[in-house]
């Protein structure tokens, strides 16, 4: 039987992965410049928060690759943890960095270095400000983060699956890029509101939604500080659903 398989894997470009990093911690109030990035990637001033994401997004960049990354199905946590370990993998990347400069500080406002790479084992809440008024929202019970991340894994799966030819040959109408692109924006929203880990959950799904796009033979996707506001909007409108 014929391969069919002519997937293309997009190279996003050195500026375009700058300008990532510098808007995803802007998104999270974490002071960061370009010039920050650009000294960071040749070592002349390096950065916890710049190395940590230049490690994950090359990760990143070898797992879009792999033609099998995202499988048929998921039927259990098990399989979960098989097929999905570069999810932790993913947040080490991110976190490792920002752990090893908190315990070199002795500045308890880092993530502790036992949480890095290792989903949340403590209660977990978020305050979400609008225009009437501010409320606190409790994040999913730690007991049941594998489950909800099984589920997502297993509705990303379905829909993999049902678009599967269409994705190995490598042509789409405008229909089917929109059905793809929001399945990407999708997954990133629920990892974002399941909060896996104790921190980093935002950072590491943003990653995750431009690893399916390249994976998908879409085009990287930056998410401007410019737009904080409708991604806070979506986020509010995922969270009723955990």
């Amino acid at each position: 039987m014929q391969d069919t398989n002519t997937r293309v894997y997009p190279n996003p470009a050195q500026e375009s992965l700058i300008a990532f990093i510098y808007h995803t911690h802007r998104l999270e109030r974490i002071p960061m410049s370009k010039k920050t990035i650009e000294l960071a990637q040749t070592r002349s001033e390096p950065n916890h928060y710049v190395e940590g994401h230049m490690r994950a997004i090359n990760r990143v960049l070898q797992l879009a690759s792999n033609s099998e990354l995202i499988p048929n199905s998921i039927n259990n946590v098990f399989e979960f943890d098989d097929h999905f370990k570069w999810i932790k993998q993913l947040h080490s990347d991110i976190m490792k960095p920002i752990a090893e400069f908190g315990r070199m500080t002795l500045d308890p406002d880092y993530i502790h270095h036992t949480n890095v790479g290792n989903y949340r084992q403590i209660p977990k809440s978020i305050t979400t400000e609008t225009e009437l008024q501010i409320t606190k929202v409790d994040m999913p019970d730690p007991i049941i983060i594998r489950k909800l991340l099984t589920e997502w894994a297993e509705d990303l799966c379905q829909f993999h699956n049902k678009m599967k030819r269409t994705i190995d040959i490598g042509r789409y109408s405008g229909e089917d890029v929109e059905l793809l692109l929001n399945k990407a924006y999708e997954a990133n929203l629920k990892i974002s509101c399941i909060k896996p880990f104790t921190d980093g959950s935002n950072r590491l799904g943003r990653l995750v939604e431009n690893l399916i796009r390249l994976n998908w033979g879409l085009p990287w996707k930056i998410i401007a500080e410019d737009y904080k506001e409708e991604l806070l909007k979506d986020l509010r409108d995922m969270q009723k659903n955990y």
